[in-house]
Order: structure tokens, then C-alpha cells, then sequence
């Protein structure tokens, strides 16, 4: 907080009144970059959420820190709006409760876990693109399981409806 004091030319007690604290201010830093990420209006559900999370990896991974802060902040670094529009997508396309929350987790949970372990951090050239795609494949490998606990959630629903008749 100091050295933000320092570099904004304010006083330290300017600072605290705006932000109380430095994981306040991390948060609004958080809100800002979950605001730069793109979930597409229209496809697939998958496909829209695939390229939600290489717009969180291109746009967090810029940010050295900010996604080990976002990981262990998860509840409260998401903006409101952001959360909604992806629960929504997901109950769109027919999971359950419990299975929308364990997607959600587990993709966010991978994109910043692969980008604040600094996977492909260092990497330049043909490298780059190896780490690349092997995100891009860790991702797909995701989504095939959420895929599977589609079928899984559609299935039972189709089977209480059966039985209800």
C-alpha cells in the first residue's frame, strides 16, 4: 500500500480511504481483469466456456500473481455478473446444481492453477506453442468430463420423468 501511495503521489491514509486494504484493493484489480474476459453470446455451451477460459488465460495471464490471488480468493475475486452468465450457460445446457458448481470449479481452478504455476511462462518459439496446445488439451480434457456429467444429469432427469408418468 505504501508503494502504491509512493507511485500514485498520495498519502498513505488517501490510499486507505479508498481501499482499506491490500486484498481489497487485489479484488478490484481481479473484478477489472475478470471484466476484460469474453464469455461468446452465441454456440455450444462448451465451446462458449472453452473460449471463456483462453480469454481468463490470455487476459490473468498477464498479470504475474494475480491468478494464485484469484485462486485462493475464488468466492469473492469473480464479479457477480461474470458468475451469473456462466451458471446461467450451464443450467441452459441442462447440468445440476451440484455438477454446475464442479465444472465451474474445476475450470477456473486449472486455468489459474496453469498460469500462476507459471507453465509456459519462460517458454518463446515452438515451445510456446507446445505449452499452448497442451493447455488447450488439459482444457478440452475438462470439458469432455463436463460433457459426460451432462449426459449423466440429462439421463437422470429423463428417468424421473419417466417414472413420473
Amino acid at each position: 500500500m505504501r508503494a502504491l501511495s509512493a507511485q500514485l503521489g498520495v498519502a498513505l491514509g488517501a490510499t486507505y480511504h479508498y481501499v482499506p486494504n491490500k486484498r481489497d484493493l487485489l479484488l478490484l484489480v481481479a473484478h477489472d481483469l475478470y471484466d476484460e474476459v469474453v464469455l461468446p453470446d452465441k454456440g455450444p455451451w462448451d465451446q462458449r466456456l472453452k473460449k471463456l477460459m483462453v480469454s481468463v488465460a490470455e487476459v490473468v495471464g498477464r498479470h504475474p500473481g494475480m491468478a494464485s490471488f484469484m485462486n485462493s480468493n475464488a468466492a469473492d475475486s469473480m464479479p457477480v455478473e461474470l458468475n451469473r452468465r456462466v451458471v446461467d450457460l450451464l443450467r441452459e445446457a441442462g447440468f445440476s446444481s451440484r455438477n454446475v458448481h464442479a465444472v465451474m470449479g474445476a475450470l477456473f481452478i486449472y486455468v489459474n492453477g496453469v498460469i500462476s504455476g507459471g507453465f509456459g511462462e519462460a517458454a518463446s518459439g515452438a515451445m510456446k506453442a507446445d505449452v499452448s496446445r497442451i493447455f488447450r488439451d488439459g482444457l478440452e480434457m475438462l470439458l469432455t468430463g463436463a460433457r459426460a456429467r451432462l449426459e449423466e444429469d440429462l439421463g437422470t432427469r429423463r428417468r424421473r420423468t419417466q417414472r413420473a408418468k
